[in-house]
């Protein structure tokens, strides 16, 4: 007897756990078919077009190649199934305007008023004796390892520069990441940044790197709430408070009690990971374009040698003055935006590119699929700084180059990332001629972030 009530309960078990793979299952069919009218890479299986990317990710390519392919076959919107969720890449123009422009997406209103109030002109001209201050540091410790010989990890030094940058300006720390190369919160951003893009990409086995990521963010975090309760006691101190990004963050919190302690503290390590990884990339990515193309290197380096000379200490004014930079800049992102995309979720339903979507569908706006597709611009692969020329023949296409996306939804550090990137590129080409490694490879790691797979690995020596 009880032999047989065990198998009966075998038996319900074994069956309620078929009806909910089942359940599942239709779930998951029903949610996918609100999308079958939209063209896209067939499924290899019940978890969609997972394993499709984890083959392209064994091949050495990464996510946003992925895009560019599959746009290349179904045309600038289509559709991608992951587990439960249905993705819409969008490397359409139209699209990119009506997702970016219409404002029915909005950024929470301490992202606007920390934007505003930074990227207003006086505050970034105010920023730059720092950042020459900073950069010259950096100068130093590169000139002591500039023998000609020593093979040197670029975007490792642009991690330091960056990041001291970032401290110095926007929350008022001294981090010293330049004189002390082992500074424990470059290894966290990284950390941070890698956990999440193997997330994205493997995500049936996140458990292997979970551990590791909650501990640096966790580490992010107490060095966060140390740093907004040390800048509290010197508010009620009545210390002197530089205008700077910790004080707008905070100041928010004063003018909305809704908002608590933990929104500031996600605040301080968005931004803290966030605002120094974008421009450290460039700045390595600069290394790629202007290391390979010696015509468009010699092209700013005399730029540089007529318009700032000798000068140590570059003002805001001279900046604006480097034209030939600004191309070589916008160049190198459009062949290497630091972030490749950027995602928005409809709250209403939406007719885009001729095809209908429901509320709630989740677009993935791809720059790098823009940036890299030859109906906008020609010979793509092709490094062309003339591109982006006030006299060039074509325009480029708003809609079409996003390196930092554009409406309400912009990159708020887009005027700081540009700023630095400018000050510490124009006193490195004063002081340094260099050649990149050509064992290295050339390609690029996706970690949220896209950088330099091997690191920029390049050879210095200081000018004669």
């Amino acid at each position: 007897m009880e032999v047989t009530a065990l198998f009966q309960i075998l038996g319900i078990l074994i069956a309620t756990v078929v009806l909910l793979i089942a359940a599942i299952l239709i779930w998951l069919h029903l949610e996918r078919k609100k999308y079958d009218h939209v063209p896209g890479p067939p499924m290899e299986s019940w978890l969609g077009n997972i394993s499709g990317m984890i083959k392209m990710r064994e091949e050495d390519k990464y996510f946003s190649e992925y895009i560019l392919q599959n746009c290349q076959k179904y045309g600038g919107i289509f559709r991608m199934h992951f587990l439960h969720t249905t993705l819409i890449a969008v490397a359409d123009p139209d699209a990119v305007k009506e997702l970016l422009i219409t404002g029915h997406y909005p950024k929470p209103k301490i992202y606007h008023k920390t934007f505003y109030s930074v990227a207003g002109q006086s505050y970034l001209k105010n920023m730059v004796p720092e950042i020459n201050t900073c950069t010259d540091i950096f100068m130093s410790r590169l000139t002591d390892v500039s023998d000609g010989k020593s093979k040197i990890r670029m975007s490792t030094e642009f991690n330091h520069i960056t990041l001291d940058v970032l401290c110095k300006i926007g929350f008022g720390m001294e981090i010293n990441s330049v004189s002390q190369p082992d500074n424990p919160f470059t290894n966290a951003i990284i950390k941070t940044f890698e956990g999440a893009s193997y997330f994205q990409t493997n995500p049936m086995e996140i458990w292997k790197y979970a551990r590791e990521v909650r501990k640096v963010v966790q580490f992010l975090r107490n060095f966060g709430k140390k740093t907004i309760h040390e800048r509290e006691e010197a508010v009620k101190r009545g210390d002197y408070i530089p205008d700077d990004i910790l004080t707008l963050i905070m100041k928010y919190k004063e003018d909305d009690p809704d908002v608590d302690f933990e929104d500031l503290l996600d605040e301080f390590v968005t931004f803290f990971a966030a605002g120094q990884e974008t421009t450290s990339q460039l700045l390595s990515f600069m290394m790629f374009t202007l290391g390979k193309n010696p015509e468009s290197f010699k092209k700013l380096q005399a730029e540089i040698d007529d318009i700032i000379g000798n000068k140590s200490v570059i003002s805001f004014e001279d900046i604006g003055k480097l034209k030939y930079l600004d191309m070589v800049i916008k160049e190198t992102l459009r062949l290497y935006p630091p972030v490749p995309g950027t995602s928005r979720i409809i709250t209403k339903d939406l007719t885009i590119g001729g095809y209908k979507f429901p509320a709630g569908t989740n677009f993935l706006i791809s720059s790098y699929a823009l940036h890299h597709n030859e109906k906008y611009f020609d010979n793509p692969s092709e490094f062309r700084p003339e591109r982006f020329s006030d006299d060039a023949e074509e325009r480029v296409n708003t809609y079409t180059y996003l390196p930092f996306v554009i409406g309400p939804r912009s990159c708020i550090g887009k005027h700081f990332a540009e700023i630095e990137a400018k000050i510490v590129m124009t006193k490195f080409m004063q002081r340094f001629e260099f050649k990149l490694d050509k064992n290295q490879s050339f390609g690029v790691v996706d970690a949220i972030t896209v950088k330099p797979k091997d690191g920029a690995m390049c050879y210095l020596r200081v000018r004669a």
